[in-house]
Parts: C-alpha cells; sequence; structure tokens
C-alpha cells in the first residue's frame, strides 16, 4: 500500500485530493466523487481519489455495476473512466 501519491509520481507538485465514504447507500453522493476526479483529471491536473468505509466496497464490480447515481448507467461506468484516465485509487 502506498501512502504518499508522490511514492506513485515523485514530479507530482500538486494534486487534487478526492476522499469518498458513501458507497451503495447513497450512489449520488458515490458517482459525485469520480465525476468530480475524472472533470478534474481531464484538465490535466494531478488528482487522487481515497475511499473510506463504505466507499471502499464500490471498487467491487459487482456493486460498482448495481450502483446508479442519477444520469448513469452506473457508477462501474466513472470507475473505469477514472482507471483510463489514470487516476490513483486509494483504500
Amino acid at each position: 500500500m502506498v501512502r504518499d501519491p508522490k511514492a506513485l509520481d515523485p514530479n507530482l507538485k500538486d494534486f487534487m485530493l478526492y476522499v469518498g465514504t458513501h458507497g451503495m447507500g447513497d450512489p449520488m453522493r458515490a458517482g459525485l466523487l469520480f465525476s468530480a476526479a475524472n472533470a478534474v483529471k481531464r484538465t490535466h491536473h494531478s488528482t487522487v481519489v481515497a475511499l473510506l468505509g463504505d466507499a471502499i466496497f464500490l471498487l467491487i464490480d459487482d456493486i460498482a455495476q448495481e450502483t446508479k447515481p442519477m444520469g448513469r448507467f452506473s457508477l462501474r461506468d466513472l470507475i473505469r473512466e477514472a482507471q483510463k484516465l489514470e487516476i490513483p485509487i486509494f483504500c
């Protein structure tokens, strides 16, 4: 487990840290975390996501598929987008 995001990229000077604690029980807040992180990363800023509590279960594919934020088919789409954008996700 890496505790310091700079250990992944020594050139990382400034980054936006998104901390999520909401899981399936609040799909809107769970989705907002990944939507915001993806948007910031697309604007070429360094972004890191940390999941705590119930939010760590969102990385289980079946749970992500069944979690449906408003306006999205599933949270899995947002998580896959974050992975494609190479956003580090810590638990």
